[in-house]
């Protein structure tokens, strides 16, 4: 349920990428960033998937991934030196929808809130979602 839509207060429609990562600084000289990951499939940066840089809708592809302490530590094919990774930095990393992991029954996407009628325990009617903030204490509906 971390992926997330690229920006849910935009619209209702269902978007058709989900973010799964946002690129930090470059690592050493040979095109590795460090990755702060927002998906809870710890398969998607797996060797050989394939991610959408934001910017660009260019397709970068997994070479390796590795764990540095609490960092995660991303080598892309398509990126051979720390000039090109430097250029990353801020990058938002996303999946098309049809490739996101199938939800269990009581698991949403953050889009799918976006519209829902938020009532009050006892009935009231407060307003409808507009957004959804993840926070890193909370998530919280807009």
């Amino acid at each position: 349920m971390k992926e997330n839509p690229r920006s849910s207060k935009s619209s209702n429609r269902r978007p058709s990428h989900l973010l799964v990562g946002r690129v930090g600084r470059a690592v050493g000289l040979k095109g590795e960033v460090e990755v702060q990951v927002t998906s809870d499939a710890p398969e998607r940066f797996a060797s050989g998937n394939k991610v959408v840089l934001s910017e660009t809708s260019r397709s970068l592809t997994v070479e390796t991934v590795r764990r540095q302490g609490e960092r995660t530590i991303v080598k892309f094919a398509e990126i051979a030196d720390r000039d090109a990774s430097e250029s990353l930095k801020g990058a938002e990393l996303f999946i098309p929808l049809t490739e996101a992991r199938a939800l269990e029954d009581d698991e949403y996407w953050d889009h799918d809130l976006i519209g829902c009628l938020v009532v009050s325990l006892d009935g009231q009617e407060i307003g409808t979602v507009t957004d959804v903030l993840q926070q890193p204490s909370a998530v919280s509906c807009r």
